[in-house]
């Protein structure tokens, strides 16, 4: 994670001159970065890391694309520990993401792509309630 942060901040000169370069392919790879570092930060902290704590730039569609992303993610390995029976753990990361659902339910969300992340958010909430009940 270390070394595509510090080749994303090769661009940063890029970026400055020309924002609009910025979208598209290297938007869609910082939020995968992103998406890497909240998880990464999630396993060793148990919450969410805040964007300012990211250790680079981010848009807000970035950040907020990655963290929708990483709640996918936050359910397979609920469901891994679900098989283990760790259900602290369950609820631990089903509290999360329904805390994340209650803050995305503040933001005015038109058709795109943080819509489409924010839809599926709503089916892992789901995912990790009938997890924690089977």
């Amino acid at each position: 994670l270390e070394e595509a942060r510090a080749a994303a901040a090769g661009f940063a000169d890029v970026f400055a001159a020309d924002p609009a370069l910025r979208g598209g392919s290297f938007s869609n790879a910082v939020e995968e970065w992103v998406e890497g570092r909240v998880f990464c930060h999630f396993l060793e902290h148990w919450r969410l890391l805040p964007s300012t704590d990211l250790g680079m730039e981010v848009t807000r569609d970035e950040y907020l694309g990655g963290v929708l992303d990483f709640t996918g993610e936050l359910n397979r390995f609920a469901v891994a520990k679900a098989t283990a029976r760790d259900v602290a753990t369950v609820e631990s990361c089903r509290s999360l993401v329904e805390a994340l659902m209650g803050e995305m339910l503040l933001f005015d969300l038109r058709n795109g792509p943080i819509r489409k992340k924010y839809d599926a958010l709503k089916y892992t909430l789901k995912n990790l309630e009938r997890t924690l009940y089977e």
